[in-house]
């Protein structure tokens, strides 16, 4: 936000002694003030998406009162529909990425062994996914985002509380954010939504006045809002005679004062959290009707904004979408696709001049047979029909090519170009035209997915939720989805341990062209020789879900568990036995370097565990577990460097550290042992024992292998260091970064003050 657009908001600051307001929004004066400060910054935006939204609703190119008032009225003047069909072939996309996939997102639980993890996950996937279909509002939401996205450029997911996973979609013209705003939620100060309560559903929020007093609500002020919009001859000065009209739906109430108009606002503290206010529109309430402070822990659990882009100053108020960048060039098109009917209208009705106004009066034709006779003083006028297909069909065919290059992101209408029936074309012409329609839908996809992603993150945490309340809607919804999660075998706690975090939306095949997947998916054919058998099978029923559906695919090929183990899963367990038998197993590059030590770190932890509960021998484990570590260090340096799975090399280090600490306490009873038979073979030396059998040491330790290992652990001490090294050095990378932009900031200021 501009220095400029600051201060033409009252929004409190810190005092001189640096100390944050308890909210940034004073009263309700301040909150009035924003509400039409906003509104009428907002005014040219809101003047250019109503016309983009009547291009879109068919509205015509000229004012019909207008040109009636101009002798014009007899003129065409319609709007052909090609921007309503535009935003319908763009938003198909959209249904298709939906529709193209058997699950929404997939959701991972941190509960359970590997192989657990793997099913809970894709049940509680699946299950999940179904739930968020069956929900009846979802197909509207998602489409009513699409909507404003597409046509507007910006779409806006909101939550109406902190904890209801319902949400609701809008754009801009709803939701008010203060311009030069930066496209980004992280940067949003303040934003304020109009809004219209019906006076039962405002009453039913103070009904428990109790409860709604611990809830935000102030019942004083929300009582007296209830009587000056409940308007009539009845006296409701008395609260207990309103609340009985209210309750029994009383038609004076209801009928003539219907709603009470509110205004909600957002504000980001100086902790980034959220405070929630809600004020009546027209300023007239003393106190806030609703106030909740520090409601939403960031504002990302409020909105997530859905931008086509970053506009052309990174600003919200700068990105345009499809109804915009094709206003002008439709408008022009549908005027002059007016004239042409006018035009063709003109060249097939014959043209007759009277001489004189008299001739007019009495303009008739007589018929007689066959013949057609003008009145006297009429003449038939023979003239040359204009050439349209040279005149006004260029120029439309050059709107047409400007406007698919203009949409060509949102639409693929136009890859296919020219050519009539006899152009035909072989499949790999075909292919390549639709991997060109891929990448044009494909920027448009990938700024919806990563908001869309955002969102999901959202509703996942509220809809796991442990103390999800029975009061809030959305309950019945959880609670069937645990019933059918739990009947199919997966715990409850797994259900409580689900990672929000790791929501990820699954991609449709063929970025949302449903000929574009059948190609995608027939080119994978060359490559099923390669795969597993559980591969061809998801190949071969995605494949059947291109063609009929994903409902109907389950006709033919009904799913199946998803238990597929990489090789390297089983080749590691091969390992683990030779190696702890004492051979030496090379490590390649090659290898899944992850599914080795998901396997390794834990077979060594489960034999520690043994010694601990004392079923091993300490020196047993020594033995066995030695060249393991040795082999797993390997394996963890070739994924030191991988920043993708920065995670789990941490805990892999971390886990390593820890059993080196027990390997070396293994090897120091080893060594005491072998100093214990030592100094007692030497007594019975000294003791001239003659005949006896001198006893050797069994499990000896040699010099090679403790250098091994010390080698190895010393590695492992490396890699941490250098980790922490690298983690220290971005660190303070990122505080010069922002010094460097402090101090820029401050430069621009006194430039600005200057």
């Amino acid at each position: 936000m501009s220095l400029e657009e600051i201060s033409d908001l009252p929004l409190l600051i810190t005092d001189e002694e640096g100390t944050p307001p308890v909210s940034r929004i004073k009263d309700v004066q301040a909150a009035s003030d924003i509400y039409r400060t906003l509104c009428k910054g907002d005014e040219p935006s809101a003047i250019n998406r109503a016309r983009v939204q009547g291009m879109f609703d068919g509205v015509a190119p000229y004012n019909d009162a207008t040109l009636r008032n101009s002798g014009q009225g007899f003129r065409t003047n319609l709007n052909f529909g090609e921007a309503e069909k535009y935003l319908e072939q763009s938003m198909s996309a959209y249904v298709d990425l939906l529709n193209g996939v058997e699950q929404i997102c997939r959701v991972e639980t941190l509960l359970g062994d590997p192989k657990q993890r793997l099913e809970w996950s894709r049940i509680i996937s699946e299950e999940y996914s179904f739930q968020l279909r069956m929900w009846d509002r979802f197909d509207y939401e998602f489409l009513n985002l699409c909507n404003h996205f597409i046509g507007h450029g910006v779409g806006i997911n909101y939550f109406e509380d902190e904890r209801c996973w319902y949400w609701r979609s809008t754009g801009l013209g709803d939701v008010l954010v203060p311009r030069q705003t930066k496209a980004s939620e992280q940067d949003l100060d303040v934003a304020c939504a109009r809004r219209s309560m019906m006076v039962t559903e405002l009453y039913q929020q103070i009904e428990e006045e109790d409860k709604a007093a611990e809830l935000g609500w102030n019942v004083k002020e929300v009582k007296k809002a209830l009587r000056n919009a409940s308007a009539g001859t009845t006296d409701f000065n008395d609260w207990e005679d309103l609340q009985k009209e209210i309750k029994n739906n009383d038609l004076q109430t209801g009928a003539k004062s219907a709603k009470v108009h509110v205004v909600h606002f957002w504000v980001k503290e100086y902790d980034n959290t959220v405070t929630h206010l809600i004020s009546l529109k027209d300023g007239n309430n003393e106190d806030f009707l609703y106030k909740k402070a520090n409601r939403y822990d960031n504002v990302s659990q409020a909105f997530t904004f859905f931008t086509y882009g970053i506009g052309t100053n990174g600003t919200y108020h700068s990105i345009r979408g499809l109804g915009y960048k094709l206003y002008h060039h439709l408008q022009l098109s549908n005027r002059i696709n007016s004239q042409a009917v006018d035009n063709a209208m003109l060249a097939g009705a014959p043209m007759v001049q009277p001489e004189d106004e008299r001739a007019l009066e009495n303009m008739a034709f007589n018929y007689f047979g066959p013949f057609a006779i003008l009145p006297p003083n009429v003449k038939y006028v023979d003239r040359a029909a204009p050439n349209v297909s040279q005149t006004m069909v260029p120029v439309l065919e050059q709107l047409n090519r400007m406007v698919q290059e203009r949409s060509g992101q949102y639409t693929t209408s136009g890859v296919f170009g020219g050519g009539g029936k006899g152009d035909r074309r072989t499949r790999f012409e075909v292919a390549a035209h639709l991997e060109e329609a891929s990448k044009l839908t494909g920027t448009a996809l990938n700024l919806f997915y990563a908001p869309w992603n955002r969102h999901l993150i959202e509703v996942t945490r509220r809809f796991f939720s442990e103390d999800y309340p029975e009061s809030l809607p959305g309950y019945s919804e959880v609670a069937d989805f645990r019933a059918r999660c739990l009947s199919r075998g997966v715990p409850l706690e797994a259900l409580l341990a689900v990672d929000p975090r790791k929501t990820r939306v699954v991609r449709a095949v063929g970025n949302g062209s449903q000929g574009n997947r059948i190609v995608q998916l027939q080119q994978l054919n060359q490559l099923a020789g390669v795969m597993d058998s559980e591969g061809r099978y998801n190949l071969f029923r995605d494949q059947i879900a291109s063609i009929v559906g994903v409902d109907g695919a389950n006709r033919y090929i009904p799913p199946q568990p998803d238990q597929r183990q990489p090789i390297d899963a089983k080749v590691a367990q091969l390992e683990n036995k030779d190696l702890m038998a004492g051979s030496q197993v090379e490590v390649f590059s090659n290898e899944i370097h992850v599914v080795h030590l998901d396997e390794h770190v834990p077979a060594m932890e489960e034999i520690f565990q043994a010694v601990e509960s004392g079923q091993m021998d300490l020196i047993a484990a020594y033995q066995q577990t030695v060249g393991l570590f040795q082999h797993s260090v390997q394996h963890l340096e070739f994924i030191q460097q991988d920043f993708s799975i920065v995670d789990r090399v941490n805990e892999f280090n971390e886990r390593l550290q820890q059993l080196s600490e027990l390997i070396v306490n293994g090897q120091k009873a080893l060594m005491k042992a072998q100093r214990e038979a030592e100094e007692e073979a030497l007594a019975q030396a000294e003791a001239g024992a003659e005949g006896a059998p001198q006893q050797t040491p069994q499990n000896e330790i040699s010099l090679d292998q403790q250098e091994k290992f010390m080698e190895h652990r010393l590695k492992l001490d490396m890699m941490q260091e250098k980790h922490q090294m690298e983690m220290m050095i971005k660190l303070q990378k990122a505080q010069q970064e922002r010094e460097l932009q402090d101090a820029k900031s401050a430069q621009n200021l006194n430039d600005f003050l200057r």
